[in-house]
Formats: structure tokens, C-alpha cells, sequence
């Protein structure tokens, strides 16, 4: 299998490989074999959250209420309902509020107080951002570029159209930076990885134009209740395991799903529903958030014994550690984590 690491022309067919800084692939996964024989055809589904949101957006616009450019800018609430005041002045009473804003929650920071006390940071800094596919790369294809505490990973998206690059780097104490000032933020990046080849330099000069960049500190949101009142939290806002984990989206499906059921089982008591909510829940973010330092030590090597196994030995113990347990999930599937609401409300029906 021919692979060509410089100029324009990066290709590596149905691989995920891993480059030293003089542009040598050193090891691949055949990453569409695995798919086959982990059956993630069947159990596994890849979106970007943005294609996500749209497509829950569409099938809902007809029954929900969106309200765009806005945000909430203070709550009161009180034993039958809650005030809300947005941004642009009006003010809307709710029966309930759920904040699905993310890690850096308005919601939580109005109801909960200071986000310092629940966050978590994991060490690591990390931007993404998307540009055109000029290194012609496919949906098979995953490039991976790092030295000791860098990391960047490209690969394409939205039909090959697209280039997703993410940079991930070690910062052991916590950048302090304008959040609305994407242009700082993206000298920041550019200053980190300033020395590095390969496609960096060129990545970089893309990441100047890109309207999309994403740049925040990997970090969690641990807290001991997700409500208060009427008000609940759901997704990052509530519980984000980082992305280190890699199941931030899914557990936010997961998590609404749960609410949902919860309240629609409960008819509608907020206290009990939201009690059950976290009952149900919490054990699985439990067991997601543990897994913040296997996930930072494999994504982002710290040292170059550490870069050395993870780019030499995964690939060859990969389809012996992870082949036999999708072979016996197969055929011994494990329960389902959340309860069929679907089904039981059928069944009370």
C-alpha cells in the first residue's frame, strides 16, 4: 500500500495512520475491517453535531417553538412556574426550563451560581474547525500527526467535501483568554504550533479563514444535583464527560430521551421525573468520566516512550483487544442502558 506524506497529495486508502514530524507513516488500522468485524455497521452511527441539530430541528420546527439569536439572560421561579427575560428584553413564563447550553451554561450559572466549582479541567487545551478537502482524503481515511503532548488529526466530512481538523495539546494550567475574541484564540493556536511540519503550516493559514472554530479547554462538568426547582439540566451543561471520552453528543441524546420518558411516565411531576432522571443516569456519566486518562493518554501521547506504544503497538493489539468483545456483544448483547418509554407508554395507552 503506497502512501505519500508531503505536498498536497496526502492519501492513505482505508488506513488510520500515525506520522513522525519527518512525514514517515509508521502504522495503520484498517479502520472499514475492524468496522466489519466490531458489526459497528449495524450499531453505529457517525454525525456531526451541527447535521445533528438540523436534522432535530426539522423534524420538530412544526411542533416546537425555536427562537433564534436570543438567549436568557435571567430567571426567577417559584412554585408554579418560571420567569424568564431574555436578552432581547422580552420576558415568557414556563412551566419548566431545561438548559442544554453546553459547558459554559447560562442556564447553570443563573440558577447554580460560578461555573468554576463543577468544572473539571482535564489538562488539555483543543480547537476544530472545518475547511475544503484539499488533501483529497475519503471517508475511510484518517490522518494523524503528533509529537509528545501535540496532536493533530484530519479527516473529511459532509460527503469528502470538507477537511475536519482538530488540534489537541497538553496545557497543564489553564489558558485564560477572551472567549468572544475568536481572533486571539486563533494566534493562540498558531503560536503553540508554530514549529511544526508536515501539513501544520498549511492547516494553519486555512484555520486563519475558517468561520467555524471551535477552541476551549477539555474539561468536565461534575455536579451533585442537575436541578433545581423547575429548572434541570441536560447534555454538557449537566454532566460533560469532555470530549477525551468521546460520547458528549450521545449522552446528551441519551440523557433528553431519559427526561422525556421520565416525564411523560410520571405525568408530568417535575420532582419525581427529574429525581428519576438522575436516578437512572447518573451511573452511566459515572462510568464515562472515569475515562478521561486513558482517553488523554491514547489521544495525546505526553511522552515519547507513550507516543511510541500508542503509534506502534495499538494497531497491532487493536483487533485482539477490541475484535473478541464485538464478536461476544454480537452474540450476547448487553441490556439496554435506558429504559423503552416508547413501549410503556404504548402499554398504559
Amino acid at each position: 500500500m503506497a502512501c505519500q506524506a508531503s505536498g498536497s497529495n496526502v492519501r492513505i486508502i482505508h488506513r488510520r495512520v500515525a506520522l513522525y514530524p519527518r512525514n514517515q507513516r509508521i502504522s495503520g488500522i484498517n479502520i472499514l475491517t475492524l468496522r466489519k468485524m466490531l458489526d459497528l455497521d449495524r450499531t453505529w452511527a457517525e454525525i456531526l453535531r451541527g447535521d445533528l441539530a438540523e436534522t432535530l430541528y426539522e423534524a420538530t420546527k412544526n411542533e416546537v417553538e425555536y427562537l433564534f439569536g436570543d438567549s436568557i439572560q435571567a430567571m426567577a421561579q417559584d412554585d408554579d412556574g418560571v420567569d424568564v427575560t431574555f436578552a432581547s428584553g422580552g420576558t415568557r413564563r414556563f412551566d419548566l426550563v431545561a438548559g442544554a447550553d453546553g459547558l459554559h451554561s447560562i442556564t447553570r450559572q443563573l440558577v447554580f451560581g460560578d461555573e468554576a466549582p463543577f468544572e473539571w479541567y482535564c489538562g488539555y487545551q483543543v480547537a476544530i474547525f472545518t475547511t475544503d478537502n484539499y488533501l483529497g482524503l475519503d471517508h475511510a481515511n484518517m490522518l494523524i500527526y503528533g509529537i509528545p503532548g501535540k496532536q493533530v488529526m484530519v479527516r473529511s466530512s459532509r460527503d469528502n467535501k470538507e477537511l475536519g481538523a482538530c488540534f489537541m495539546f497538553k496545557q497543564p494550567t489553564k489558558l485564560h483568554y477572551d472567549r468572544s475574541d475568536e481572533e486571539q484564540q486563533k494566534q493562540l493556536l498558531a503560536d503553540v504550533y508554530a514549529d511544526q511540519a508536515w501539513e501544520i503550516p498549511t492547516l494553519l493559514e486555512k484555520m486563519r479563514a475558517a468561520s467555524d472554530l471551535y477552541f476551549d479547554p477539555v474539561s468536565q462538568i461534575r455536579m451533585e444535583s442537575w436541578s433545581q426547582g423547575r429548572v434541570v439540566l441536560l447534555g454538557d451543561a449537566a454532566h460533560c464527560p469532555s470530549l477525551l471520552t468521546g460520547q458528549g453528543s450521545t449522552l446528551a441524546m441519551m440523557g433528553a430521551y431519559i427526561l422525556a420518558g421520565e416525564l411523560q411516565a410520571t405525568s408530568g411531576d417535575h420532582r419525581q421525573a427529574f429525581q428519576q432522571y438522575e436516578q437512572a443516569f447518573r451511573p452511566v456519566i459515572s462510568k464515562e468520566q472515569k475515562k478521561i486518562k486513558s482517553g488523554g493518554d491514547f489521544l495525546v501521547p505526553g511522552t515519547p516512550l507513550s507516543l511510541w506504544t500508542r503509534n506502534h503497538l495499538s494497531p497491532v493489539l487493536a483487533p485482539f483487544i477490541m475484535v473478541p468483545g464485538g464478536i461476544w456483544n454480537r452474540f450476547f448483547p448487553q441490556p439496554s442502558l435506558v429504559k423503552d418509554y416508547v413501549s410503556l407508554s404504548k402499554k398504559e395507552a
